[in-house]
């Protein structure tokens, strides 16, 4: 798969369950991108959005201003999905990455959940989805 840039990305799905459960967050470096994983115990969520901006600030669910270290930022968007019941790992993950500098969950409440991703500069990347174990993988190529 291409990576896109200053682009959004869906990839929603029919037939999804009601709440699908987070239940891991990690990022990685790989041979030419730093990949941000996003993994559910029961199913792929309904909705997902995959958003790139120009700012690594990002408005949380009571409206206030997060920033996170980067100068860009991509907002990763679940529907019909919840990190309360089976994720249990830190809200703000840190990391050293050519690309990838900082993940914070933004929102959960009701089944809207939202990670917002911290980037060294604007990065170009892919979204897509993997089976056993169900998980969101978004690929952020290295400058």
């Amino acid at each position: 798969m291409e990576f896109k840039c200053s682009a959004s990305i869906g990839l929603g799905i029919s037939g999804a369950p009601p709440v699908a459960r987070v239940n891991a967050v990690r990022a990685e470096r790989h041979a030419g991108f730093d990949r941000v994983t996003i993994a559910f115990t029961n199913a792929r969520p309904g909705g997902v959005t995959v958003t790139a901006q120009n700012s690594a600030t990002f408005v949380g669910a009571d409206g206030s201003p997060i920033t996170l270290s980067g100068t860009s930022g991509t907002l990763v968007t679940f529907k019909g999905a919840d990190s309360r019941t089976d994720y249990h790992g830190p809200a703000d993950i840190k990391v050293d990455l050519a690309t990838v500098l900082e993940l914070r969950k933004v929102e959960d409440s009701g089944t809207t959940v939202q990670w917002a991703v911290g980037v060294a500069s604007p990065a170009c990347f892919r979204a897509m989805f993997y089976s056993s174990p169900v998980r969101l993988v978004v690929d952020f190529r290295a400058e």
